[in-house]
């Protein structure tokens, strides 16, 4: 007692020696005040609590999906019928709204006798291809034995021609002086026997028959012996002006023949130059018929996107348009979100995202559904966060296909990003910071002690500690007039329940 009476005047003689307010002095004198007036203070203590710990993630987003499809037309034209009506459920391939198709057909026609066309010219090409890679192979030989054929003639011509100025050769004048030596020698030798038969027949000795035969052999060889002559005067007289300029003609006519054949066989590379173009035009015809194909295939294609079908299942969102409207390309037809696939995104922080990872469980809690909680699972981590807040956008599936949740319903989902077996809880009111530490007062066998402790993760009103044993008691009031060593009297604490919870949140 006489020390504790000496530690409180100590104290008091300390403050009136500075002159001045330290709060911390006035709280020690205070406590010690207390235990000089009560040397046993009055108590509450709660067990330290042994728990497996966990720490959650809160991330709050939207419920979305991927299928969520503004369906649109893709050709121009009226819209005939509409087949749905807000609300209405839809399943994939279904036929939502149909567009007038009689000037698509009227296309489709147009596109089918083009093909025709196409198909007429291509035929037509290669017909033409066909006689110039026959040309191309004959005419060249044709033209070849034109030349020759040509050169030939020119040449008997040539031979006329000098035939014609030289004249008769030697031996055909020595022919035809012989010849006609032979024909009078004939012609005498017949005068003769004709003049002994006139006589004999005069006399009586022969008939008048053997005259006349007699008379019609000297005429014979008369007349043979006048040919041989004319040749022979022919022969000496030389070839006639006119058959000479005749055998000129004619070697003037073999020239120009030949010239024009020689220039025709020069015109033999153009038949290949046909085939090229003739190939050319096979490959321009074919590739028009291959042209109106795909105009005939577009045709159907445009009969065909006239037909509006739902890409999936789904239920149709908002009004469609009315019959009669005129759409065109990228006119919204319908609104049609599907059942199937929806997620739920939410943002997470820069300083937390590391602690999420794709495939880990997700409690997922939808505003519209109240308190009910819908399991998921990370599906994606964007790679990229934003520029406002650092947040990066996680996405979130949900296991199964939960009727009741739509796209558009706020959501908030609990990730454990941390859980900490046998962790040590006490209540934060129980922690106080003396001498610029951390401590705690544990009451044991009536005196309350000092643990310096370190402090970990809250949950609720509850904090993780280490340097506290398990169930140890922990004082929870009355602590801050309490010194290490102070007797104590416990008691049970008054309007405080001792926090149990497990779960925390953060983000």
């Amino acid at each position: 007692m006489n020390t504790k009476l000496g530690l409180a005047a100590a104290a008091l003689v300390a403050l009136g020696s500075y002159g001045c307010v330290d709060r911390q002095a006035q709280q020690q004198a205070k406590r010690t005040q207390q235990i000089v007036t009560d040397p046993v203070q009055t108590v509450a203590a709660v067990p330290a609590k042994v728990i497996t710990l966990t720490q959650n993630l809160e991330v709050t987003g939207d419920v979305t999906t991927s299928s969520d499809s503004q369906i649109g037309a893709k050709t121009t034209g009226r819209v005939v019928t509409v087949n749905v009506s807000d609300g209405d459920h839809v399943t994939a391939g279904q036929v939502v709204a149909v567009q007038d198709t009689a000037p698509l057909q009227a296309q489709l026609a147009q596109a089918q006798a083009g093909v025709l066309t196409a198909q007429a010219s291509l035929a037509q090409a290669e017909s033409s291809l066909t006689q110039a890679v026959r040309n191309a192979t004959i005419n060249p030989s044709r033209s070849t034995a034109a030349v020759l054929s040509a050169r030939a003639s020119l040449k008997q011509a040539q031979a006329n021609l000098t035939k014609e100025l030289t004249g008769a050769r030697p031996q055909e004048r020595s022919q035809a002086v012989a010849a006609l030596s032979s024909a009078k020698a004939n012609m005498d030798m017949n005068k003769k026997q004709l003049d002994r038969i006139k006589i004999l027949v005069e006399q009586g000795a022969l008939a008048g028959s053997q005259l006349d035969q007699q008379e019609a052999t000297y005429e014979s060889a008369l007349a043979t012996y006048q040919s041989a002559k004319e040749s022979l005067d022919l022969l000496q007289v030389g070839n006639r002006e006119e058959d000479i300029d005749t055998a000129r003609d004619q070697v003037a006519q073999a020239e120009q023949a030949l010239q024009t054949s020689e220039a025709a066989k020069k015109l033999d590379p153009l038949y290949e130059d046909q085939v090229a173009a003739a190939r050319a035009g096979v490959a321009s015809a074919r590739a028009s018929v291959t042209n109106a194909q795909q105009q005939v295939i577009l045709a159907r294609q445009a009969m065909s996107d006239a037909v509006i079908r739902s890409p999936f299942d789904g239920q149709v969102s908002g009004k469609p348009v009315e019959a009669g409207t005129i759409a065109g390309p990228g006119t919204t037809i319908m609104r049609i979100i599907g059942g199937q696939g929806i997620y739920f995104e939410g943002n997470v922080p820069s300083n937390l995202i590391d602690r999420v990872t794709a495939g880990q469980p997700v409690s997922v809690t939808v505003s519209e559904s109240g308190s009910k909680a819908y399991e998921g699972k990370v599906a994606a981590i964007s790679p990229l966060g934003s520029s406002i807040g650092r947040l990066f956008t996680i996405r979130v599936k949900f296991v199964g296909t939960p009727g009741e949740v739509r796209p558009g319903m706020f959501a908030t989902g609990e990730i454990q990003v941390q859980s900490i077996p046998g962790a040590v809880m006490v209540p934060i009111q129980a922690i106080e910071d003396r001498d610029g530490k951390q401590v705690v007062y544990i009451a044991t066998h009536g005196v309350a002690k000092k643990v310096v402790i370190q402090p970990g993760l809250k949950q609720g009103d509850l904090e993780q500690v280490k340097g506290v044993d398990a169930g140890a008691q922990v004082i929870i009031q009355g602590q801050d007039r309490l010194s290490d060593g102070a007797k104590v009297n416990l008691t049970a604490p008054v309007g405080i329940t001792a926090q149990t919870s497990v779960s925390s949140r953060q983000g």
